[in-house]
């Protein structure tokens, strides 16, 4: 079964400037930095439900990267954004077996 991520909308405020992206943990007042291509990935988890390797393709594809490099880097990203509680993830089969409304 593959995580899939968003962005955990209740605990999370968050910011682009300069192409580059703020984001507030609203629980614990912790605010973190992200560069463009963490920017990326966060625009990414907005629209919900990706897995690691969804973001590490679309990174890999975006900055021409390769696929193995960006995963690791990815990762890491996710890991240190769910232990800020900034974003939750879900099992993909489990999304699929929950009709939307």
């Amino acid at each position: 079964m593959s995580e899939r991520h968003s962005v955990h909308r209740q605990n999370a405020r968050w910011r682009i400037v300069d192409g580059e992206t703020v984001v507030i943990n609203l629980t614990s007042t912790h605010y973190y930095s992200l560069n463009k291509t963490g920017t990326y990935v966060w625009n990414l988890l907005l629209e919900g439900g990706q897995s690691v390797d969804d973001l590490a393709g679309a990174v890999a594809a975006r900055y021409g990267q390769p696929l193995d490099v960006v995963r690791g880097d990815v990762r890491a990203l996710i890991d240190d954004l769910r232990r800020e509680e900034l974003i939750v993830a879900t099992e993909a089969d489990r999304e699929k077996r929950t009709p939307k409304a």
